[in-house]
């Protein structure tokens, strides 16, 4: 009956975070398109986009063009998201306390993922750009791989990975922090409650880690393979300290956090929206309040000792 109990939890669990995920993304898309956009735009001796600027710039494009640019990836990723960190850490918990598990479940999930992670990106980062910037962006995933290889579909595979694990382990430890220091007089236990936890850890979360995010978007939008002036194709890698130094040079502190705005109110609604199944907070904190079992390893029986008839003591136990 138990393992039916727990079988019934983890299916309602994947369900409801798949719709919700599915959920969050549709209605925050466009907050995405922006915030890309924004990044991908960074330039020297120019300031960076403001995020109404971006979203006039999408409106005018039309949804699917503008708004709604690179939905299909994103879709996709928002729905194998949480059933795939579910099943990893309900694999991984047994094992591990429950914020280890679940930072081990996060990263197995970026690395799976960031395939539709880069297209995305690919998708969204071209709005403000000029026809010939983007044109490598607006790219077919054929062409791509010709061109690029397969595995620059990993690209930027560290700061994402440095993101996204660092922003959850945050998220974690901030919702059951806060879940634990509030009263049952701040209505502990309801959705509302669990909601407000939520958005307070996601939007914090997001902040730290904003420099981060932009970062990996610029690693991803980079052009990889160019043509010189004599005629032969150079490649040139995007790194990440270097990449972030030319952050900097050309936007300073304002260019590490553009588009945090936008990233931001998607990560408070998000938590609004989903409450406790927001990167599944509730079951987290949940299991890291159980005692973690492990193997308990027993010394031989002495009675199974083997005694010489002669001898004078009754076993041979040093």
């Amino acid at each position: 009956m138990r393992a039916m109990d727990a079988k019934d939890e983890f299916s309602m669990l994947m369900r409801a975070g798949i719709l919700g995920s599915v959920a969050a993304c549709v209605i925050s898309t466009p907050l995405d398109v922006a915030r890309r956009s924004m990044q991908a735009a960074i330039a020297a001796r120019k300031a960076p986009p403001s995020l109404r600027e971006a979203l006039s710039a999408a409106s005018k494009q039309g949804v699917t063009g503008g708004l709604f640019r690179g939905f299909v990836p994103s879709v996709l990723h928002s729905a194998l998201s949480p059933a795939l960190w579910l099943v990893v850490y309900h694999s991984q918990k047994g094992q591990r306390e429950a914020v280890e598990a679940a930072a081990v479940a996060r990263a197995v999930q970026v690395v799976a993922l960031q395939p539709l992670e880069f297209v995305r990106v690919c998708r969204q980062g071209g709005l403000l750009l000029s026809a010939g910037a983007r044109a490598h962006l607006d790219r077919g995933l054929g062409e791509m791989i010709m061109s690029d290889g397969a595995g620059s579909f990993w690209r930027a595979l560290v700061p994402t990975m440095l993101r996204d694990v660092t922003a959850s382990v945050a998220f974690w430890q901030c919702y059951i922090t806060l879940q634990a220091s509030v009263g049952p007089g701040l209505g502990e236990g309801s959705a509302l409650h669990s909601a407000g936890l939520a958005s307070a850890s996601a939007l914090l979360a997001a902040v730290a880690t904003q420099p981060l995010d932009v970062a990996k978007t610029r690693m991803q939008v980079h052009q990889l393979m160019r043509s010189g002036e004599d005629g032969y194709k150079k490649v040139k890698q995007a790194r990440f300290i270097a990449t972030l130094r030319e952050i900097w040079t050309a936007g300073g502190v304002r260019g590490l956090w553009t588009g945090c705005t936008a990233r931001t109110s998607r990560a408070a609604f998000a938590g609004l929206l989903l409450g406790p199944l927001f990167q599944f907070g509730h079951v987290v904190a949940e299991d890291a309040v159980k005692p973690l079992r492990r193997a308990l390893v027993l010394p031989p029986d002495p009675a199974n000792t083997i005694v010489h008839p002669r001898s004078r003591r009754s076993m041979f136990i040093e």
